[in-house]
């Protein structure tokens, strides 16, 4: 083998590994941009499964108080029923030691 033919083998051998590097980084690129894909495509599903999660939560935190609020009003509503019951029925008593009063104190004049 000529010193010419070595050569030109050295430089078919180069010009080989420069095409397999090429290609080595034209995969690297490839993997990465799908590996950016693929993270920015988990980001944007977490992110929306953090926001719908948060939503329920909210919307069950409201119906809670709803609810609660609900039931505290009703309470209220049947305590005032019950203190007016309550005052109804003793207004005859009351009516009766007021007209007593008035007329002690008219009789004693």
């Amino acid at each position: 083998m000529g010193r010419e033919e070595v050569l030109r083998r050295i430089r078919e051998a180069e010009d080989q590994v420069q095409a397999m590097v090429a290609e080595a980084e034209r995969q690297r690129d490839a993997v990465l941009a799908q590996a950016r894909r693929d993270a920015d495509r988990l980001v944007e599903e977490g992110l929306a499964s953090a926001d719908a999660s948060a939503e329920k939560a909210f919307n069950d935190a409201r119906e809670e108080a709803r609810r609660a609020s609900s039931v505290r009003v009703e309470e209220g509503r049947m305590a005032v029923a019950h203190e007016r019951a309550s005052a109804e029925a003793r207004m005859p008593v009351a009516v009766d030691k007021l007209i007593e009063d008035f007329e002690r104190a008219v009789l004693k004049t």
